[in-house]
């Protein structure tokens, strides 16, 4: 289903007390700020673009939108001000991922990371509801895809298991032409 406008069919109670449908923007209207690679390196303030929604596609969990803008490797995705450091992140090296060029990193939360979502996040750990806080799993390796930025794996730093943490993708190709057929839901 395709729209032409963020939101369709929402609508909104605004302070003046009239029901109309949200004056929405898609992501691709607004600019963000880059950085001297090319990669985003700051996302318009709320109040610059306000309704605008964000997130990647979903699939089957937060981690993929996670590994497509690994924020929370540094800092809060729930947060865009925020300065907080919410990893700690060492031996960083340039490797080769599934012949591809990636930045290698060992990173390990701090009590102050801020998963995207705490059921599914991208680093090793877990939310403790009763002390509401993050409680640090071990250490990881995340690499990041070179070009795009894209958190192409996570695994163990040692021969400590990192459980259900493991990604490994392979980026095929980018910016290349693919066929209509890759984006039609099949038939069951």
């Amino acid at each position: 289903m395709f729209s032409a406008i963020p939101f369709a069919g929402t609508m909104m109670q605004y302070s003046d007390g009239i029901s109309r449908q949200p004056e929405a923007r898609w992501a691709s209207d607004v600019t963000p700020m880059f950085d001297g690679y090319g990669l985003v390196s700051a996302l318009p303030s709320v109040a610059d673009s306000w309704l605008v929604d964000w997130d990647d596609p979903f699939y089957q969990d937060y981690r993929w939108i996670a590994m497509l803008n690994p924020i929370e490797l540094t800092r809060s995705p729930h947060d865009h001000s925020s300065t907080t450091t919410v990893t700690e992140l060492s031996d960083v090296q340039v490797v080769e991922h599934h012949g591809r060029p990636a930045w290698q990193v060992i990173a390990r939360t701090t009590d102050e990371y801020d998963a995207r979502c705490e059921c599914c996040p991208l680093l090793s750990g877990y939310f403790d509801y009763a002390a509401d806080h993050w409680v640090p799993g071990p250490p990881v390796t995340a690499r990041l895809d070179a070009q795009t930025g894209i958190c192409v794996y996570i695994g163990p730093a040692t021969e400590t298991s990192t459980k259900d943490c493991d990604l490994d993708l392979t980026i095929l190709a980018v910016d290349a032409q693919l066929v209509d057929s890759l984006f039609v839901r099949g038939r069951r």
